[in-house]
């Protein structure tokens, strides 16, 4: 008579291989998670991109071979701030359909600094009008919804616009990414390249 095979669940008993796999396996799932996630946004970002560009397609679309590469996260808060990566892509695309420099700091990674910024200690008064300028740019409905009506940002610009001119301009320079360009502009060296630390100058903080 043959002897009938079962397949049975692994062991999973603390200490046993298949625990140990088992944990393995959930730790390596648990790292890609927001790895995947970023990608399908930045898919969708560039799909979006290429409607507003008349473009379609992958293979035959400059806007999707150029944009994806690009969209490599510069900032933790990107994988866990979904608006704010999905502004970031958005603004990349839109350089790379209009042909403009892809390299200095996005108004996401220019968010994603001030926020940090602020954990530190509280922001002077141009870098808060640039705080609001840049929100209000990225994410007009949110801000006419949450913010306009309790903050007059023209009134913060007149007084303080012409510094938060000065503060994003250098915070655009810090945040550049020499890495961050077309394929028409690659190097062997610039392939190597990893994304930098994004940092926000000092000056912002209000001085105490």
């Amino acid at each position: 008579m043959t002897a009938i095979t079962t397949t049975t669940d692994p062991d999973l008993t603390p200490g046993t291989a298949g625990q140990i796999v088992a944990e393995i396996r959930a730790a390596i799932e648990t790292g890609l998670a927001p790895l995947f996630a970023a990608m399908e946004w930045a898919e969708e970002e560039i799909e979006d991109g290429q409607a507003r560009h008349g473009e379609r397609g992958q293979h035959t679309s400059r806007i999707w071979r150029e944009s994806f590469a690009l969209a490599r996260p510069t900032h933790d808060r990107f994988s866990r701030a979904e608006i704010l990566y999905r502004a970031h892509v958005s603004e990349l695309v839109d350089r790379v359909a209009t042909g403009k420099d892809t390299r200095p700091g996005t108004t996401a990674e220019l968010i994603a600094v001030l926020m940090d910024c602020s954990l530190v200690g509280p922001l002077n008064s141009a870098a808060s009008c640039l705080q609001m300028r840049l929100f209000a740019r990225a994410f007009p409905a949110a801000f006419e919804q949450h913010i306009a009506e309790a903050v007059e940002l023209e009134a913060y610009e007149t007084v303080h616009g012409k510094q938060a001119d000065e503060y994003e301009a250098e915070m655009r320079r810090r945040a550049a990414q020499p890495w961050r360009v077309t394929k028409d502009r690659r190097t062997p060296e610039l392939d190597q390249q990893t994304p930098k630390a994004l940092e926000a100058p000092t000056q912002l903080l209000l001085e105490l």
